[in-house]
């Protein structure tokens, strides 16, 4: 296991420079694992949501706060993994084993800009966090940590609604 690991963290390395090199952020594990950390605790103090559990979804979409940012952007009508979004993605997936997260639930929220129809954008969110949830699961992690939820062309990152930047996946702590 071990020696796993500090292959991931090898690989993530390699990749992680690549990201940087691309123009996408790389993450260190340890940054990761903190962000989580501290929303464990503020998610064990935070009140009750009154309303259906898409209604709670969709108010604590809004909290950006809370959401970790993978950087995992896509092309246009695409759910295909980008090099870059892979190293990222190794590197978060070392971070979602540690034994600090190891009893939480992650939400992977996907997103598009509103170039397309709305239904077929809801379709295509969906397929992104799918896409994000098979490749977390290829490098060890439970299949029951991952919650993959497509969101469409709601909670844009960008004033300008057909951005490149609001075609991501976020994640943050459901439980």
């Amino acid at each position: 296991m071990r020696r796993m690991i500090g292959v991931l963290l090898a690989i993530a390395g390699v990749c992680a420079a690549t990201s940087a090199l691309g123009g996408e952020q790389a993450y260190k594990t340890g940054d990761i694992v903190a962000f989580f950390k501290q929303q464990k605790e503020l998610t064990a103090t935070r009140g009750i949501c009154v309303g259906s559990d898409e209604d709670c979804a969709a108010a604590d979409l809004k909290d950006h706060s809370r959401a970790f940012d993978l950087r995992i952007n896509f092309e246009k009508n695409s759910a295909i993994l980008s090099e870059a979004a892979r190293g990222n993605l190794i590197e978060f997936s070392v971070a979602l084993n540690d034994p600090a997260l190891s009893s939480l639930t992650f939400a992977i929220d996907g997103f598009t800009d509103a170039s397309g129809g709305v239904d077929g954008n809801l379709k295509l969110s969906q397929r992104r966090a799918q896409s994000v949830a098979a490749f977390l699961r290829t490098m060890g992690v439970k299949d029951e940590k991952l919650i993959a939820r497509g969101w469409g062309e709601s909670n844009f990152r960008s004033e300008d609604a057909l951005d490149p930047l609001n075609r991501r996946v976020e994640t943050r702590i459901l439980r």
